[in-house]
């Protein structure tokens, strides 16, 4: 039996804007979401790239962020956004899956480690494995959320948040499951 998949809530953080109205107008005005970066910030040398205007803060508390890595940050703001423009019953959850792509996981976590391990005094956080795991987004999602369902990552490089939002497809038309927080 195929039952009725609709997308209720859309959460967005990007170099065009952090929610779904802005990202969609500044797509829709052909607008770039790469800048040059002061060439101070790269040697000298210019780069182009997307900057994500981002405050942690604003979603996360400071104890929590010590161990969060950015890419599970942004997760969690889009999530936040997402769930607030879906409306669920609190109830929801309980019986919801999620499903998040996640070509690298927490490539920051990683490139500090990697740094810390080879200065002077070699020391980093007991944190990084966790912060940098590719299944972090979805992890910290579900503790959030309380979800009780399958939490599942997707790593398939550029497809990954394409296969995440298929395979919550695929659960939810066959009736497996009711919800799913999807993202990537």
């Amino acid at each position: 039996m195929k039952h009725s998949v609709a997308i209720t809530g859309v959460g967005v953080v990007s170099p065009l804007g952090l929610n779904h109205e802005i990202f969609f107008d500044a797509l829709m005005s052909k607008t770039s979401g790469l800048k040059l970066l002061d060439p101070q910030l790269s040697n000298g040398v210019p780069t182009i790239a997307g900057i994500v205007d981002f405050d942690p803060n604003t979603w996360i508390s400071k104890p929590q962020l010590s161990g969060i890595d950015r890419v599970s940050q942004f997760a969690i703001a889009a999530a936040e956004m997402a769930v607030a423009d879906a409306k669920p019953k609190t109830s929801d959850f309980e019986k919801a899956g999620c499903y998040f792509g996640c070509g690298m996981g927490g490539a920051n976590s990683l490139e500090q480690a990697y740094a810390a391990h080879f200065s002077e005094h070699p020391r980093f956080s007991p944190l990084t494995v966790i912060a940098s795991m590719t299944n972090a987004p979805a992890a910290h999602l579900a503790m959030r959320f309380g979800i009780h369902g399958p939490v599942l990552t997707y790593s398939v490089a550029c497809a990954s948040s394409s296969v995440a939002i298929g395979e919550a497809f695929r659960a939810i038309s066959s009736g497996a499951l009711t919800h799913a927080l999807v993202g990537g």
